[in-house]
């Protein structure tokens, strides 16, 4: 029978591994966060980070935290605390793929060796950046080098639990984005079924479409007294400017807090193609409407029931649900939620 190591079989690497001597890693009273909003230009890894970090100051009270960016390469100092630190968490990111060797988010040491010392990292809510084909050995083989072992790991969506399942990792499960853990049924009931007078939409920079974008935005001005765009990404200001504007439109600056002053005002739906944006602005029990512009938008909306339309359905669809009255009933999985948590606590 073929031997089975920590990662791959013998004669993959697997043999290296099983020769290297490993320093213990100790729950010291600290834990790692690797931080999407450190180096992004993308607004959307701060609300990530926001809701991750409330749900791990939860799970650990008390704790030191480290945040090390996943967009930037790490020192030497950072490397070797990695290393020997015990809790670290990969928090809700777009990081896993089925081609770590073409195309990687996570910016790390080259060679399986230094990677080694990212062994037994924790994913909490991470999803698999696109649709993809099945998982490569190599990118398989870094999986099994860095993802801890022995606890269940968080992943936001279902499809994103079925690629690691694919890819022979059974200790996962499908707990949704920390960014919706707090929408409860109670929660829910206190955001608005009708339509609000004015309206907070966004566009997305790295997937655009300006015939639709275009058609969005028509439909936004002629149903809403007046249409507030968030800049949430580096590049959104720059794709405004190839869009027919409305006259009633006016853009919040690319900051999180100039976004929350226009959704904490009140007297505003959200209605855009930023998924985030848009969990956000349920969060602040904002009625939502959310275009899907790629996987994470339409798997997640499947899985938790955010109401999702694909942008390329808005001639048919946008309108007739911005005039309609509609509840909204996040399905949180409470019970992956509380095995999650759960298996951290003392």
């Amino acid at each position: 029978m073929e031997k089975k190591f920590l990662w791959g079989t013998v004669g993959q690497g697997a043999s290296m591994l099983n020769r290297l001597t490993f320093p213990v890693q100790k729950d010291n009273g600290t834990i790692i966060r690797f931080d999407t909003s450190l180096g992004t230009d993308n607004l959307g890894d701060y609300i990530i980070m926001h809701y991750c970090g409330k749900v791990l100051d939860e799970m650990f009270p008390g704790h030191k935290t480290i945040n090390i960016g996943s967009h930037l390469m790490p020192t030497d100092e950072q490397e070797q605390t990695v290393k020997q630190i015990k809790y670290k968490f990969v928090c809700g990111t777009n990081l896993l793929t089925s081609n770590i060797e073409h195309h990687w988010r996570w910016i790390l040491p080259d060679g399986v060796r230094r990677k080694m010392n990212y062994r037994n990292v924790i994913l909490l809510g991470a999803g698999w950046g696109e649709y993809q084909g099945e998982c490569s050995d190599y990118s398989q083989m870094i999986y099994r080098t860095m993802l801890n072992p022995c606890v269940l790991h968080s992943v936001r969506d279902q499809y994103t639990l079925e690629k690691l399942h694919n890819a022979g990792f059974k200790n996962v499960i499908n707990t949704g984005c920390p960014t919706t853990w707090a929408l409860t049924p109670e929660f829910c009931k206190e955001i608005p079924e009708k339509k609000a007078k004015e309206v907070v939409t966004t566009i997305t920079d790295y997937r655009r479409d300006p015939d639709r974008d275009n058609e969005m935005l028509a439909i936004l001005s002629r149903n809403y007294d007046h249409v507030y765009l968030w800049l949430q990404g580096r590049h959104d200001g720059e794709y405004l400017q190839t869009l027919n504007a409305p006259a009633n439109l006016t853009t919040i600056p690319a900051s999180l807090e100039a976004y929350e002053e226009v959704l904490c005002k009140g007297g505003v739906d959200y209605v855009g193609t930023r998924l985030h944006a848009g969990i956000h602005a349920l969060n602040h029990k904002i009625r939502s409407i959310i275009l899907a512009v790629d996987n994470r938008a339409t798997e997640m909306g499947r899985d938790v029931n955010l109401l999702v339309i694909q942008r390329r359905a808005i001639s048919e669809e946008l309108e007739q649900k911005i005039n309609s009255d509609f509840a909204t009933e996040i399905r949180i999985n409470q019970q992956n939620i509380d095995r999650f948590k759960a298996q951290f606590r003392r």
